[in-house]
């Protein structure tokens, strides 16, 4: 009701104090510009709505409902993976609960107490209440003196009480129906007489193929569904990609209260906007999955693009465009990376599209989506394969009638021109310089990123002990391995108060010098003490349903066969001391950096220009000439 009326984006109600012999509860409301001035308007409604959970909401299918839920929690919760993390948790809850209530105590509803229920909603009332309002146009009288954070403070006057003891409830403020979305099957699935050991491809369709899998070991009543609808259309414009953006959250939007619902049922939905176009994930009890795709597909077909719902999810683009502007320099040098080698639109190109857009625009553009389209799904845990083809079939009847099948929609990585670095200045304002310089491989081969990971480890460990804990060149000090759509590559990373990035560029041009003796001195046990570790990683076991679907989803980016990790270890196994020198010369072939002065421009200024972003310019040229891995 308050999103419908433009006065809040957000609410949650939770404990804020739980102490021995007293307790907090608390209710917290983002407010728009819109309900920042209607603040009483909006307490009024709260308290409106507690009386009706005083005369309407003490109900037993309510509650059964809810005891169902945490009943459901307990049985099929996934375990913290170390032994010490829930020795903590245990001896956290021992100082509350008797020990044989100690595993099931945060879950256990125990009976239906109307009367305490009652108690316990009598006080909250006007007279118990702390009303704390946080903006950045408050006048302070005060400062608290370790935040140095402004503030003043009042009594609430016995007229506003007086109002919100007796409140007036909007005519659309109601309590909420039982959720359709509680499982009412926890029963595993039949099991398939021979399993497959990955997933498989049961639809190959030109520009559709469906992957499966039933879950063998984690035996849960859970699966997870993964959609892709890639186009070509994403990438060709900064509007294309404000839209995409603003027609996921669109989506989002609407179906609050459904995915409200559905999370508080164990089953959780993400749609979010990617760089080929919008994708879906639906995890959690497997049995009212195909209720929630039939309506996150009627839902993205034709979503409900009203001026108010447009204005809202504008609004909140703009201001994550705008906030990404704001972070760290370090931060923003890494967007200015991936933003010239892979993604083409920056934050700026977007924030220039984003006032343009109108709802008609973003109409015509989800038509103008479907007309042409590549979907993968992917269908992981506890689901026979009928279920699959059929929730398969549900997408293309409801979302795919008359869509032209495409294929091969991928994300380019520009190649870095071989031995000349690229650099570009960014005019920051914040006082840190920075420098992020990236060595990019050749080709995207196993060879190459497994000699590139194993690099990487060889480095990383004397890059942070040199440059930060001898030199004390700043906090934010490390080496990275960074592959782009699998191209290999290792990215230095240094954000400094004490050091122009002039400076830093000889540090780590001494680094570097360093390191091709440091591999040369390698002993063969230190080898292969590094490929072990760096192995154990990529070994390491998928500790819950959800891991191992997630893998397999980005393998689906790779080669499909499910098993990089696997033959990732098996090369790292065989890389030789001559190997890591190769790559090393293979990656210092193609240097792209970017940095920032910040108060060290001033020293600099007759013979650095910033912004320059020459090379972002030399990328776009290797862009338009189709110079891609």
């Amino acid at each position: 009701m308050l999103k419908e009326a433009e006065l809040a984006t957000g609410l949650a109600a939770f404990t804020a104090i739980d102490l021995p012999n007293e307790a907090a509860f608390q209710i917290s409301i983002e407010l728009t510009e819109t309900g920042l001035e209607q603040v009483d308007t909006i307490v009024e409604q709260v308290f409106a709505y507690i009386e009706l959970l005083k005369n309407e909401g003490i109900d037993a299918a309510l509650y059964e409902e809810i005891r169902r839920l945490a009943e459901l929690e307990f049985k099929f919760r996934d375990q913290p993976p170390l032994l010490s993390v829930r020795l903590m948790i245990l001896a956290q809850l021992q100082q509350q609960f008797p020990a044989e209530y100690l595993l099931i105590a945060p879950y256990l509803l125990e009976s239906f107490e109307a009367d305490l229920i009652e108690h316990y909603l009598a006080q909250l009332n006007p007279d118990n209440l702390l009303l704390t309002l946080q903006h950045r146009h408050v006048e302070p009288e005060h400062v608290e003196e370790r935040y140095n954070a402004g503030f003043r403070y009042e009594a609430i006057s016995t007229e506003r009480l007086d109002s919100w003891a007796n409140p007036v409830a909007h005519p659309e403020l109601a309590l909420r129906s039982l959720n359709p979305f509680i499982p009412t099957s926890i029963e595993l699935v039949e099991r398939e007489e021979t399993p497959a050991d990955l997933p498989i491809a049961l639809i190959e369709e030109p520009g559709f193929t469906l992957w499966f899998q039933q879950d063998q070991q984690f035996l849960r009543p859970r699966a997870d569904i993964f959609v892709a609808l890639m186009t070509h259309l994403a990438m060709a414009s900064p509007d294309n990609a404000v839209m995409l953006d603003l027609y996921a959250r669109v989506v989002n939007d609407q179906l609050n209260a459904v995915l409200y619902d559905a999370s508080l049922a164990g089953l959780n939905v993400s749609i979010y906007p990617h760089l080929r176009g919008i994708s879906m994930q639906i995890s959690g009890y497997n049995d009212k999955q195909p209720l929630m795709l039939e309506m996150l597909m009627d839902t993205l077909k034709s979503p409900d693009i009203n001026q108010a719902r447009f204005d809202r999810v504008r609004t909140q683009l703009k201001e994550q465009l705008i906030n990404q502007r704001q972070e760290g320099p370090f931060q923003l040098a890494m967007q200015q990376l991936f933003t010239s080698l892979m993604s083409r639109w920056s934050s700026e190109d977007r924030l220039i599209a984003v006032d343009a857009i109108t709802p008609e625009q973003l109409e015509q553009f989800i038509t103008e989506l479907f007309a042409a389209t590549e979907v993968r799904v992917l269908t992981h845990g506890n689901l026979t394969a009928d279920t699959a083809i059929e929730m398969s079939q549900q997408i293309q009847n409801q979302l795919l009638q008359n869509t032209q099948p495409v294929s091969g929609i991928r994300v380019p990585v520009v190649k870095i021109p071989v031995e000349q670095r690229l650099t570009d200045t960014l005019l920051l304002e914040h006082p840190d310089a920075t420098l992020v310089r990236y060595f990019q491989g050749s080709e995207p081969s196993l060879e190459q990123r497994a000699r590139t990971a194993l690099l990487n480890e060889v480095i990383s460990t004397p890059f942070y002990s040199q440059l930060r804990t001898q030199r004390q060149l700043g906090y934010i000090v490390f080496a990275n391995y960074l592959p782009m759509s699998d191209v290999p590559g290792i990215a230095l990373i240094v954000q400094s108060p004490v050091t122009s990035p002039i400076e830093l560029e000889d540090y780590f041009d001494t680094f570097m010098e360093q390191v091709v003796n440091d591999i040369e001195a390698l002993s063969d046990a230190q080898l292969e003490e590094f490929r072990q570790g760096l192995t154990s990683r990529l070994l390491q076991p998928d500790l819950h349903l959800s891991e191992r679907s997630q893998r397999y989803w980005r393998e689906l980016d790779r080669d499909s066969e499910f098993t990089t990790h696997l033959l990732l270890a098996e090369q790292v196994a065989q890389v030789t001391r001559e190997d890591l020198q190769q790559q090393l010369e293979i990656i210092k072939q193609r240097q792209y950096q970017i940095r920032s002065f910040g108060a060290f421009l001033t020293d600099v200024e007759d013979i650095i220009r910033a912004p320059d972003l020459s090379g972002k310019d030399q990328l776009l040229r290797q862009r338009s000439e189709g110079q891609f891995h």
